[in-house]
């Protein structure tokens, strides 16, 4: 009988749990309100939807912030509540628990992610960095001895790995992530238009590429502070996410540089894998192939490929994930 196995990704952004046996069992916002005695009053994306204008009373709060456990005691109650409510346990037979981690995460936060993971009272449980299931979303061995570029574009940080066999050769952690794009926008359209969208962005940089030569945000008047909507020409916002692109690829360019010349190579023959949530922009996408003069894999999975890679590498053999462990931890 095929072990059962519990697969965690907690991004900054959202929280998604895969059951072996059961399937995807949570994809909910990393988002909650509490009480003032500390309790959770709603969590998921009925929290995400009035994160930034909580009613009185109501404190918002993140348990994760820029790839890392923030709060501990939150987001094990919350992934208590979603264990307990769609886990069926077996007294007899615990399942394994794997969790999806940044390969940046220092011993701190592996450790958080650890502990919280014998809260839950897993008895085996793994951390494995995240590149190892980007890679076998793209049907690609974790343990190729090819080299491959790997841009994570997560909501709190994004990470540049450079991968092969199992292991990352070269990297670069960058903190904020997409977060950072998005407050730029919105200081842009509060500095120049007077308008304070908060951060009302609905994922206004995703779609930029198919939209019209004007945008349409609301918000409040910086001054009156009455409520505003204001057309913005969009080659604004293209200005701001083509300065964004050109950073990025040149921290991409520094790791590279680092980097054996078979490795590069192999880089530019299997193209860059570009994941996260911000890899959805088409019009980011489009300007990172130009800046960096790399081709990028089309990916089917566009911001669900930790599960995906998870779903694919779920019949390896257990030697594998021991070695990756090995290697991740060595």
């Amino acid at each position: 009988m095929a072990k059962r196995v519990v697969f965690v990704d907690c991004g900054t952004e959202n929280l998604r749990i895969f059951d072996s046996f059961e399937g995807l069992i949570c994809d909910e916002p990393s988002y909650a309100l509490l009480s003032e005695t500390g309790n959770i009053m709603i969590s998921g994306k009925e929290a995400k939807e009035v994160f930034y204008k909580p009613p009185e009373g109501a404190y918002p709060v993140r348990p994760i912030k820029n790839g890392m456990v923030a709060d501990h005691r939150l987001l094990f109650e919350i992934m208590s509540t979603e264990l307990k409510n769609k886990v069926k346990r077996n007294i007899f037979s615990k399942p394994d628990l794997i969790f999806s981690v940044s390969p940046f995460l220092n011993s701190v936060g592996r450790r958080a992610i650890y502990n919280l993971g014998s809260s839950l009272q897993f008895k085996n449980i793994s951390l494995i960095p995240s590149y190892i299931f980007f890679l076998s979303s793209f049907d690609i061995s974790p343990l190729t001895t090819e080299g491959y570029l790997i841009l994570d574009l997560g909501a709190g940080k994004i990470d540049i790995c450079v991968t092969s066999f199992g292991r990352m050769i070269k990297g670069k952690y960058i903190k904020e992530g997409m977060g950072l794009l998005e407050k730029k926008i919105c200081k842009h359209i509060r500095d120049k238009y007077g308008v304070d969208i908060g951060n009302n962005l609905d994922n206004l940089y995703v779609d930029l590429a198919f939209s019209n030569d004007y945008i349409t945000v609301s918000g409040k008047d910086k001054v009156t502070g009455i409520p505003r909507q204001k057309d913005i020409n969009s080659e604004e916002i293209k200005d701001i996410i083509k300065l964004f692109s050109e950073n990025l690829s040149a921290n991409i360019k520094m790791v590279i540089e680092e980097i054996a010349p078979d490795l590069s190579s192999d880089i530019v023959k299997n193209k860059l894998i570009m994941v996260g949530g911000g890899s959805k922009s088409i019009f980011l996408r489009n300007n990172m192939e130009k800046s960096l003069e790399i081709g990028i894999k089309e990916n089917s999975n566009l911001g669900n490929e930790t599960i995906k890679g998870f779903e694919k590498t779920d019949g390896m053999e257990k030697i594998l994930f021991t070695e990756i462990i090995k290697l991740f931890e060595g």
